[in-house]
């Protein structure tokens, strides 16, 4: 990416660090006796949102993704500018891009809130499942709608975080449909959350080796 400010660094140090995070806050819920320890991506013995449930994992969990979202959108700003600078300023890439800014800005409000309203037993759970709902189907439409784009202009792109980000969304496609046909039970759920989330995660991650390579 070519900018004034490189935002690789801060796409890097946030995805990492929040991935790393999430694990660290599923780990304190075990050792304070909150939750079991297991392989979550496997056995689904425990999602994201109740691994923050209880008081001490509670306040960490909305440290990492309440401040995450702010930079999500941040991030996405930077992304939306790399699709600008690959089609050379088409001006029907700027008009998508914004729209496309504009969808990830709303998905990381409705993270934001989703997150504010937990508060374990006391969780707004109705407004906190529509809230995070809004945040993954806004994301989902803009990974999507990324992958169009820059299909058109691969060429201008260093190999690698392509391959990568495709694969990222083929993980995703994989466990939605599975989220479909699966038994709908409390631990397929979590596993399908640790799978999309780690996804997402790694889909934004791969935008810190972008290079232009013409």
């Amino acid at each position: 990416m070519k900018a004034e400010l490189d935002p690789r660094k801060l796409i890097a140090i946030t995805t990492i660090s929040v991935a790393i995070l999430f694990f660290v806050t599923y780990l304190v819920s075990i050792f304070n006796d909150h939750n079991t320890l297991c392989n979550p991506f496997i056995s689904g013995c425990s999602d994201i949102t109740h691994a923050g449930f209880s008081s001490y994992e509670n306040y960490m969990l909305k440290a990492i993704l309440i401040p995450t979202a702010t930079l999500m959108a941040v991030i996405f700003f930077f992304i939306q500018q790399w699709l600008v600078q690959i089609s050379n300023n088409n001006s029907s890439i700027i008009k998508q891009g914004k729209i496309m800014l504009f969808l990830a800005i709303v998905g990381c409000i409705g993270l934001i809130i989703g997150t504010a309203v937990i508060d374990g037993q006391n969780t707004l759970m109705k407004l906190h499942l529509k809230a995070v709902a809004v945040f993954f189907v806004t994301m989902s439409i803009c990974q999507v709608w990324y992958t169009i784009i820059e299909f058109k202009y691969t060429h201008k792109v260093n190999k690698a975080p392509v391959i990568l980000r495709r694969i990222a969304i083929l993980i995703t496609a994989a466990f939605s449909i599975w989220s479909v046909f699966m038994d709908q039970t409390t631990a397929n759920h979590s596993i399908v959350e640790w799978w999309g989330v780690y996804a997402l995660i790694f889909w934004f991650w791969t935008f810190s080796i972008n290079k232009r390579v013409d």
